[in-house]
């Protein structure tokens, strides 16, 4: 079985679809807020229509699992909850469109918008983010991550010039063993490839998934990159239980 999770640097995925078929699409949260915009607002996308549009042409006969994005973005940092009315309408968005109604596919061709008073478009204020200590309390299943990747950023925020040394990893294997007491597969693999790989594309692609070199506060990129990672925890575990004959209903 071939899983792919699609995120928004995949743009040869509808071009090459022909070499590129998997059984499962996992959509990362910058899809599916395009795809969202496909169907309430299709105007809006401008520049991104067309492949939004072949994307979600392409979906039509693909298993495609879009949850984990619309968890992610209707998340109230504010709150460390669920915002339900959020929720409610990207999910409402995502079952319109994977319907492929005939109604639908015409409405987005011709660029035309949504309009229903049972979802209404939400306008909110810039989202809030509160800190890791609230969002831990509701979210144990990612308080391992979040406590490493903070050691982590600690440790190369204190040793800058020494990114790259084996002191560094010996601290977070120390600190892993003796204060987490968890083994985090995905986190060590990372700062691996991190520390010590000379291959420049392996380096960026950590970077990127760690957020190093992004423009948020230290708490905010280690509240993304954990959501990545749990993403990763995921699909490796769906794979697993469906390779073993088992139900994925609980993942």
């Amino acid at each position: 079985m071939k899983i792919d999770f699609l995120h928004n640097k995949l743009h040869n995925t509808v071009k090459n679809k022909c070499q590129n078929i998997h059984d499962s699409y996992i959509l990362d949260s910058n899809i599916v807020i395009k795809l969202r915009s496909l169907y309430y607002n299709p105007e809006s996308l401008k520049n991104d229509f067309d492949y939004i549009k072949g994307l979600w042409e392409f979906f039509e006969d693909k298993d495609v699992l879009p949850d984990f994005g619309i968890r992610e973005l209707s998340w109230d940092f504010s709150l460390s909850d669920i915002d339900v009315i959020k929720y409610n309408r990207m999910l409402f968005a995502m079952e319109g469109l994977f319907e492929y109604h005939i109604d639908t596919i015409k409405r987005i061709e011709s660029k035309k918008k949504y309009i229903n008073n049972k979802f209404p478009p939400v306008k909110r204020g810039e989202r809030e983010f509160c800190g890791l200590i609230e969002n831990m309390n509701a979210n144990p299943l990612l308080l391992p991550t979040f406590c490493f990747l903070y050691k982590f950023y600690k440790e190369i925020s204190v040793k800058p010039n020494e990114k790259f040394s084996i002191e560094v990893y010996n601290e977070m294997i120390r600190f892993t063993i003796e204060d987490l007491r968890v083994v985090l597969s995905y986190k060590l693999i990372f700062i691996i490839y991190l520390l010590f790989s000379e291959d420049d594309e392996e380096t960026t692609y950590i970077e990127k998934m760690l957020k190093i070199n992004k423009e948020q506060t230290e708490e905010q990129k280690i509240w993304n990159s954990s959501w990545d990672i749990f993403l990763l925890r995921i699909i490796n575990e769906f794979a697993v239980q469906t390779l073993n004959g088992i139900s994925n209903q609980n993942i």
